[in-house]
């Protein structure tokens, strides 16, 4: 289950297009500046004409139902597993993280190729599918659902999750590459904070960010945000 789940993790794909498609962005030594894919998303151009660059939305896209394909592989395999007592804290944590990933690939997507949270219209907004079996066909015919459906099915995950993590904290993985306490907390606020249904979502949003804050050992040892300006790129 656990070598399953490290391939989860996107190492190739991700970041690089919601970058280009900011104000964020600058022309660089050495760099092509008439890059379709870049020129295309800085302008957010409805004629997009690379969809197969590995830096592409189509591409993220694809990674992510990869690796949510890659979790539920490892949730298959946990439940055909024999468990003793004495692996079922780690069996638990790596359930856990399993589920909060899921629960987070689908944020991404939800929020990437679909309308953000809006409680007047998220029950009709056209969401994404929301994978939870192994597939073992090789044509399968998803529901999108709508876009509640879809932050219903990420915040239960989340929270199974959470609950599974916290069980027994010294078994959590502490490889910074992976989902640590105060990341997964931090997801857990930005879904709150996304989706910000009423004044409980607001509540939970700051209570995770604290969470997260302690997690990583306080405010004391955090970077003070008056040193940004002062990096070097």
């Amino acid at each position: 289950g656990e070598a399953t789940l490290v391939g989860v993790y996107q190492n190739d794909n991700g970041y690089r297009f919601t970058h280009w498609c900011t104000d964020n962005v600058r022309l660089a030594k050495n760099v092509y500046d008439n890059e379709p894919i870049i020129e295309d998303l800085y302008s957010w151009s409805r004629n997009f004409r690379n969809q197969t660059h590995q830096d592409s939305p189509s591409a993220y896209r694809v990674a992510s139902y990869g690796s949510i394909a890659q979790v539920n592989l490892a949730l298959e395999a946990l439940e055909k597993l024999t468990i003793t007592p004495e692996i079922q804290a780690r069996v638990d944590t790596i359930k856990g993280e399993a589920l909060v990933m899921r629960s987070y690939c689908h944020f991404m997507l939800v929020n990437l190729f679909a309308k953000h949270y809006d409680n007047s219209t998220a029950s009709s907004d056209l969401g994404v599918p929301y994978v939870t079996n192994v597939e073992n066909d090789l044509i399968v015919d998803y529901e999108r659902g709508n876009v509640k459906d879809v932050y219903d099915k990420g915040e239960k995950d989340l929270l199974d999750g959470i609950a599974l993590l916290e069980k027994d904290s010294k078994e959590v993985n502490k490889n910074k590459y992976r989902f640590t306490y105060p990341s997964v907390y931090l997801y857990a606020s930005r879904f709150y904070n996304y989706r910000n249904l009423d004044e409980v979502d607001v509540n939970e949003t700051l209570r995770y960010a604290k969470k997260a804050i302690e997690a990583f050992g306080g405010v004391n040892v955090m970077r003070s945000w008056s040193e940004y300006g002062a990096d070097e790129y």
